[in-house]
């Protein structure tokens, strides 16, 4: 079954940029780095979820949902995301968020949660970790259930749109990339990209596999997850999507590619020195911003790779910028902190 049959709004600004990124290139001494700009979708700041939205507020229109309940971090950019893409659409949003690395309700609005107010969302802080999903899906369905009492319609959106509905968004991604690395007339070795709960990786190996990409897709590991977890859910999301999609295809955990053992891997949400210094660095190199939560770690994680040599210097190495810059502002002091001792 071909993409196309499945109902898409068009709430991203497509095709993101892809480009060469060849100061980092120079001053890393290794393969030839490009980055694809999914900071730059467009839904409000940007980032890789407003890919997966497209087709689940599709779903949410052809069920009639006036209402969309989510949930996430305290500074989510999916919770955001999907604010904003209901706002859009002329829905209201109800967003349950979790204190989780912050461990405490906020003492004034930044970043993302100012952006919530700001679009109009309803926003709901509870206690508990990222992890806890179990308590989140609890109370979306409570607060559901009154919506239905009240006579709406709510649609409860699955946490990061990892669904195989939300993992078309980057089945298609790969067909966008293929389209733009043949007008570059350049292929690529290895896609490199926060990996956190699943979805975007699942979509890429389809992607690759649909549209005969043949490239490496390497996920590192920002924290949301164990990576054994990570590995068992990206093979599910991946079997899901393919079956939706009319494909016979599967993928074994030990074929996921996942990297966690490298300089500034923590819990999800913490700010490590050698993420931070990834921020700076591509900042200062080729004037874009890094998020400090995943993309951070990702471009730290492909720095320790570049850097032990899991590359070839031949190698064409694609990273792909998922977004969260919004979420800059709420860790200014340990950025400016990290940046200060580094000068």
């Amino acid at each position: 079954m071909s993409i196309r049959k499945f109902d898409r709004i068009p709430l991203a600004c497509l095709p993101t940029p892809l480009s060469e990124i060849s100061n980092a290139t120079k001053l890393l001494g290794g393969p030839n780095l490009f980055i694809k700009r999914d900071d730059l979708t467009g839904l409000s700041f940007g980032g890789n979820k407003a890919r997966k939205l497209e087709y689940i507020m599709a779903d949410a229109l052809r069920n009639h949902a006036n209402v969309i309940i989510t949930a996430s971090g305290m500074q989510s950019n999916w919770a955001q995301a999907t604010a904003a893409a209901a706002s859009k659409l002329g829905m209201r949003s109800t967003l349950i968020l979790r204190m989780a690395q912050f461990k405490e309700a906020p003492q004034d609005f930044d970043g993302n949660l100012l952006l919530d107010k700001l679009i109009g969302a309803q926003v709901k802080i509870v206690e508990g970790s990222i992890r806890d999903a179990f308590q989140a899906d609890r109370i979306m369905q409570d607060l559901a259930e009154h919506e239905r009492k009240n006579g709406n319609n709510p649609y409860v959106a699955v946490i990061g749109g990892d669904t195989p509905l939300g993992t078309l968004g980057y089945v298609n991604a790969v067909q966008e990339i293929k389209q733009q690395l043949m007008q570059m007339n350049k292929t690529i070795d290895h896609i490199v990209f926060a990996s956190a709960s699943g979805g975007t990786q699942a979509g890429l190996i389809i992607g690759a596999e649909q549209f005969d990409v043949h490239t490496q897709i390497h996920g590192i590991n920002v924290g949301a997850m164990e990576t054994s977890s990570l590995k068992k859910r990206i093979c599910e999301l991946t079997k899901e999507t393919a079956d939706l999609l009319g494909l016979e295809y599967s993928i074994d955990p030990d074929d996921v590619l996942i990297t966690d053992e490298y300089p500034g891997f923590a819990d999800y949400g913490h700010l490590t020195k050698e993420a931070a210094n990834a921020i700076t660095f591509l900042a200062r190199t080729e004037a874009i911003f890094l998020d400090p939560v995943y993309t951070c770690k990702a471009f730290a994680g492909l720095i320790h790779l570049i850097r032990e040599g899991f590359f070839s210097n031949k190698d064409n190495i694609l990273f792909l910028h998922t977004g969260g810059t919004a979420a800059i502002f709420p860790y200014k002091r340990e950025l400016i902190q990290y940046t200060e001792n580094n000068l």
